[in-house]
């Protein structure tokens, strides 16, 4: 155990960490290069203030006393920095939350502001610490996704990712990791700050002190290199890149790396062209990759290149500049190695989200051209049935006028000519039905306020004052076609036209779950059973306006949906169901 020397006493070195934080990482904490420390965890603390709670404070004193040095992980959910001079200097800094477990370029991206970083955990109170999580989103007010994190430990539970889009209202993302660079970037910050102290510890033997400076180098080593991968989006540069950096650390006299994807070797990389190899691993190219196992002599050794249990390749160092350093060579390596297989896997998803936005891009382009073809269609359609209604209602007008005519001449024949004037006005209304129909579709669907929307029905007609009209809409926004109102309009000038004996006709609306329910009550005589379905069929219900049949075609552009739920003797009640998606708050 790492030992640090104040005024006489040992004291050892201590993780402090989170026990949420905890879940995650075990497996790496365990691991033999963190044995030198004591780990410690500490109960959650998200909601309460995490370090500027002063219950926490004195708990972290208190482990101050046990310990020389403390390296305090937590999940970084709020503010929970120390002063850099708090403890005497004794706190060991590091990075926390999702920047201890990921390079931030190899995950978030430009992106990292808007998101939030939460850990899963399947011992713990989820809901308390996603309610934290929520407030703390609303009270950032730029976040716009929940990212968690599976680190392979067994932490991670998909019913906590159901449970973490229901809480904070956020889509989720899964961020699928290994804990290497948690192991090197914890590890080096532990040991720098060792080597930093060693003189003011007790005196080591020189064995002791070899041992520090090589795990410290190794990690700086380490992370040095995947400063350097973690920027290529290219699997080739990266390969290059590995290739020219074991070459200037170990010169040895040939480097050959064979690229790997679901088992096929896809290419072969070589230090120096044209020289042939001791393993034969140059001559591997297109063919199922062989059981591949370590290889290590003093001269050389051959290491498949892991992540996430995933072989992506194989690395054979031969002729090694200083044999009897192998032992060296090959601890730099096993630290390296995790890394580069990282990169690699983050090249390839780098290629395949290009190749996928270019596959969206010419979608998109395909499809705008299909939409700009059929609105133009469309518009020609659109013009010329303009032109054929016109047309047929100057006719229907030159008919009935000679209709009139006849029956004014030709007083006897007047029985047979009133069901005649009667097709021609049928005829007519349902000609002006077809203007009001291709209409709806054409603009594109668009937000509009819901209260307005229903106030203009009543402003535009006049309907009897001694009805009693009562609205109760809270301020939304509805997605709908430009029709919507006319929609609206249609429903409720129903309800005066039918609804024998209304005294009263109610407008409210409701958030149900998810949906939003708009109610047009009235207390006349209701719908009779057999007819709540046949109301809203086409031909139905046509001479009076509109129709039910085109609001339901209205409102369903934007998947909104109407029914008639009444009674029958109780009055009429149509239920108007808006989906997520097609309302929102005013405001929002």
């Amino acid at each position: 155990m790492r030992q640090t020397y104040e005024g006489g006493i040992l004291r050892p070195t201590g993780i402090y960490i989170c026990e949420r934080l905890y879940e995650s990482v075990e497996p790496a904490l365990l691991k033999e290069i963190f044995s030198p420390f004591t780990v410690e965890v500490f109960p959650q603390q998200c909601g309460t203030g995490c370090c500027c709670d002063s219950v926490f404070r004195n708990a972290v004193e208190r482990v101050f006393e046990k310990y020389g040095y403390v390296c305090i992980l937590t999940c970084s959910c709020q503010e929970n920095s120390f002063p850099g001079d708090c403890f005497d200097g004794r706190l060991i800094e590091t990075k926390q939350g999702m920047d201890l477990l990921l390079p931030p370029g190899l995950f978030f991206g430009p992106d990292k502001a808007d998101s939030c970083f939460v850990l899963p955990s399947k011992s713990l109170d989820n809901e308390k610490y996603l309610s934290s999580v929520r407030n703390f989103c609303i009270k950032d007010g730029k976040i716009t996704q929940i990212v968690v994190p599976d680190t392979g430990s067994g932490a991670f539970d998909p019913e906590f990712v159901h449970v973490a889009g229901k809480i904070t209202g956020l889509p989720v993302k899964i961020a699928r990791m290994g804990l290497d660079f948690f192991e090197n970037s914890l590890a080096s910050r532990l040991y720098e700050s060792g080597y930093r102290q060693m003189e003011r510890a007790v005196e080591r033997s020189e064995a002791e002190k070899n041992e520090l400076d090589r795990k410290y180098s190794d990690s700086l080593v380490a992370m040095d290199m995947l400063g350097l991968l973690v920027g290529l989006k290219n699997e080739e540069n990266v390969i290059e890149a590995t290739i020219e950096l074991i070459s200037t650390i170990f010169s040895p006299e040939q480097v050959v790396y064979v690229a790997v994807a679901e088992g096929i070797v896809t290419s072969v990389s070589k230090l120096k062209q044209g020289v042939g190899t001791e393993s034969g691993l140059d001559k591997l190219r297109g063919s199922e990759l062989p059981e591949i196992s370590e290889k290590i002599s003093r001269s050389g050794f051959i290491l498949p290149v892991s992540v996430w249990g995933e072989i992506v390749g194989v690395l054979s160092v031969e002729g090694l500049d200083t044999p009897s350093d192998c032992e060296g060579y090959l601890s730099t390596i096993r630290l390296f190695l995790p890394l580069c297989g990282l990169a690699i896997r983050n090249a390839r998803n780098y290629s395949a989200l290009e190749v996928a936005l270019k596959e969206r891009d010419d979608e998109i382009e395909l499809r705008k051209k299909a939409e700009e073809a059929l609105s133009k269609a469309i518009k020609k359609l659109v013009l010329l049935s303009s032109i054929t209604r016109h047309d047929i209602l100057n006719q229907i007008m030159v008919a009935n006028y000679y209709l009139e005519v006849a029956m004014e001449d030709y007083v006897e024949l007047k029985v047979q000519l009133s069901p005649a004037i009667k097709a021609v006005d049928q005829i007519k209304r349902q000609i002006e039905f077809t203007r009001d129909y291709q209409e709806m579709g054409v603009s594109p669907p668009a937000w509009q306020n819901l209260a307005p929307l229903i106030s203009e029905c009543f402003s535009v007609r006049d309907y009897p004052a001694e009805i009693e009209v009562v609205l109760n809409l809270p301020p939304i926004q509805i997605l709908g076609d430009p029709m919507l109102g006319k929609a609206f309009c249609n429903i409720i000038s129903n309800a005066y036209i039918h609804a024998e004996g209304m005294t009263r006709l109610e407008i409210s609306g409701e958030q149900s779950e998810d949906d939003f329910i708009i109610r047009i009550a009235d207390n006349g005589q209701g719908v009779p059973a057999d007819k709540k379905v046949l109301i809203f069929r086409p031909g139905y219900g046509r001479i009076h306006g509109y129709g039910l049949f085109l609001v339901s075609e209205i409102l369903g552009i934007t998947d909104i949906t109407i029914r008639e739920c009444g009674k029958e003797g109780e009055g009429a009640v149509f239920g108007i169901g808006i989906p997520p998606g097609s309302w929102r708050r005013a405001g929002n």
